[in-house]
Order: structure tokens, then C-alpha cells, then sequence
């Protein structure tokens, strides 16, 4: 390899095969590409093409996939399809290539929908089980866990919880309409 020497502030381009040495750090801004070829760092490993570890913590395991889809730790964070224009952000939150317009945000929110539309579900275990329902504004931990209606608004921790089959609700606060059937 190549041994670079620098002392320069600003861009650093460097050729293949070129090689960073010394005792101190490298600090940037950013850091592009998925670190591939990264060796002989105090402290940071490359453990294949695909992931990145630095001080023994592994930071992603294919970092981004040709399906839009980012992990870290081996667990999926970023879901985005362009195709039916949904995000997914959180471990296991939503499922991006089944219906249309949805956003997810935390973990396993929406995550068992299938064909439901326009959905709007924030907060951990939020609209777990809105497989088919449109139209919802979901927001809070286990908010509308177990609903399946359309059309719902739920907001606060377990509103809504267990509402199976109910469509156009509003339930603001705290275990607001829990197990509300209608």
C-alpha cells in the first residue's frame, strides 16, 4: 500500500491501495462508502463488504441494500419504498411494500400492514395490527395495538388498545377508548 503522509486542512482524496499512518486520530465530518477496505485501524475492524465495526460494536450489517432498507446492529431502522411512497423508521416498523403512503415510526409500529392506505402510526407497537385499515393517525406506545378499522385517530399511550373492527374514533390520552369495540 502507498503510505500517505498529510498535514493539510479540507479534502482529503486519497488513491487505491493508499494508506493513512500515525499516532494520533482522523477525524471528518463524514465518512462515504461502506468501508470496505478499511484495515489497520486501532479500533476499528472490517468484518465483511457489508458491515462496519468500530471499538468492537457493530454498527451495520448491510448497510444499505438495493431495496432501500438500512440496518444497524442487524436490525432494520430505515425502511423507504419510492415506489409506494412509504417510510418505515424504527427496528421492524412497517411494511413498506404493501399498501400506499404510510409512515412508521418505532419499533414494530404497523408492522403487520398489508394493503392499508395512508396511515400515518407513531410510537412502539402503535397500530400493530391495522393489516388493512386507511386513514389512521396513530400516535403513542401500543396506541391502537390490536385495531383494525380505518379512519381512527388515537393518541396516547394504549388509546385505543384492542379496538378491533372500529372506524372513525377519536381517542386523545392515556388508555383513551381502550377496548372499545363500538
Amino acid at each position: 500500500a502507498t503510505k500517505s503522509t498529510f498535514t493539510s486542512l479540507g479534502a482529503l482524496t486519497m488513491a487505491a491501495n493508499a494508506a493513512i499512518t500515525g499516532t494520533s486520530s482522523v477525524t471528518a465530518s463524514a465518512f462515504f462508502g461502506n468501508g470496505a477496505a478499511l484495515t489497520g485501524i486501532a479500533g476499528m475492524t472490517n468484518t465483511s463488504p457489508s458491515s462496519f465495526t468500530v471499538f468492537g460494536a457493530l454498527l451495520a450489517t448491510d448497510t444499505i441494500r438495493t431495496n432501500n432498507v438500512f440496518d444497524i446492529g442487524g436490525n432494520t431502522v430505515l425502511k423507504v419504498s419510492v415506489v409506494t411512497e412509504q417510510t418505515a423508521v424504527g427496528a421492524g416498523a412497517g411494511n413498506v411494500d404493501a399498501g400506499s403512503y404510510n409512515t412508521f415510526v418505532g419499533r414494530l409500529a404497523g408492522d403487520n400492514v398489508t394493503s392499508g392506505n395512508s396511515n400515518t402510526i407513531m410510537g412502539a407497537r402503535a397500530g400493530d395490527d391495522v393489516v388493512t385499515g386507511s386513514d389512521n393517525n396513530i400516535f403513542g406506545n401500543f396506541a391502537y395495538f390490536n385495531g383494525t378499522g380505518s379512519e381512527n385517530i388515537a393518541q396516547g399511550s394504549n388509546a385505543l388498545l384492542d379496538g378491533v373492527g372500529i372506524n372513525r374514533n377519536v381517542a386523545i390520552g392515556y388508555d383513551a377508548g381502550r377496548g372499545y369495540t363500538g
